[in-house]
């Protein structure tokens, strides 16, 4: 006679579980975010199957990443941390790009008109100016703190 021996299943699910975690933590880890360095850049690029260009600004660097629907500039400071993330075209992968920033952004916008069109957000460590509609999107995110003071905002595009 036979037997099988199956393996234990509450351990071997609490095995699997441990692996999902350790996963999402070091995928998380592994994100490029604002405030992230200028090697998050490339990531971000690797995610979006994208090449970047960079382009040296007074004070900082501009790193292009274009997608087939959506172009993304991250901007580096001199410190090598990303201070801001402008973007245009359809909406872009919003989680990739903020990373520990996501939930301070989701639980403060706020939408400045009644089709939506239009949203702000404005924490203590957080800026964003979102407009248009999900294929059609222009938007600036920003960190005031890590913004380099002889850079204009308005100018950032």
């Amino acid at each position: 006679m036979m037997r099988r021996v199956f393996p234990n299943t509450s351990r071997t699910r609490t095995a699997a579980a441990a692996l999902l975690v350790a996963g999402a933590l070091l995928s998380r880890a592994a994100c490029a975010q604002l405030g992230g360095d200028q090697a998050s850049v490339y990531n971000d690029a690797q995610v979006f199957g994208a090449m970047v260009t960079s382009h040296p600004g007074l004070g900082y660097v501009r790193y292009d990443i274009r997608t087939e629907r959506t172009t993304i500039h991250e901007f580096a400071g001199l410190s090598g941390q990303v201070f801001a993330v402008t973007f245009g075209g359809s909406k872009p992968n919003l989680p990739q790009l903020l990373g520990s920033y996501l939930d301070a952004y989701a639980a403060s916008v706020t939408h400045a008109s009644a089709d939506h069109r239009h949203a702000s957000v404005t924490t203590s460590t957080l800026k964003a100016e979102l407009h248009g509609r999900p294929n059609a999107l222009v938007g600036r995110i920003w960190l005031p703190t890590l913004t380099p003071a002889n850079v204009d905002l308005e100018k950032l595009q």
